[in-house]
């Protein structure tokens, strides 16, 4: 290393999450500036998700699968979940809550498409156009999401349904 050159770098980066709900008629994306508090968590359901999801038909004969992120299972929340999705729900600790809906299985395969599939993809590419600032990462983001096709989402949503199979044929385990 050359003691005579320095890089700069900041001593707080720049910080974005990105929140995805997926279904074969596409993606919806939201980002949080900051960190997700469960009270952010279901303004965003309320706000934004709830209102898009009934609009586009992906509440009734659909389910709502979410992960076991402390701010996603929160009474307030699961309460909002439930008065859209009933008990059409996976998620850890939503069964307890309101005594229906399905326990997130702990030693299952991958199940969740946003993990097997969405974060990895958009990674992928996104990261190829090398973004300098979360201005220029979130455009991309979009950009890349808005140009998964309808095929691959397709294809998506059979692997999805191989993995539930197989997790339900093992009851549960790896």
């Amino acid at each position: 290393e050359n003691p005579n050159v320095s890089i700069a770098v900041p001593l707080h980066p720049q910080k974005v999450s990105a929140w995805a709900a997926i279904s074969v008629k596409g993606v919806y994306l939201q980002f949080f500036e900051g960190t997700v508090t469960s009270q952010s968590y279901k303004e965003l359901l309320e706000t934004k998700f709830f209102p898009h999801a009934k609009k586009r038909g992906l509440v009734k004969n659909f389910h709502f699968m979410q992960d076991g992120a402390t701010p996603h299972r929160t009474r307030e929340v699961f309460e909002s979940i439930h008065e859209v999705y009933g008990n059409r729900v996976i998620g850890l600790g939503y069964p307890k809550f309101a005594h229906g809906g399905l326990e997130w299985p702990p030693y299952s395969p991958d199940l969740n498409p946003c993990d097997f599939f969405l974060w990895g993809y958009l990674k992928d590419k996104c990261y190829a156009v090398q973004p300098q600032n979360t201005a220029e990462l979130i455009n991309s983001i979009k950009k890349c999401t808005r140009s998964i096709p309808t095929s691959m989402l397709d294809n998506v949503f059979q692997s999805f349904c191989k993995r539930l199979q197989f997790c339900a044929n093992s009851n549960g385990q790896h």
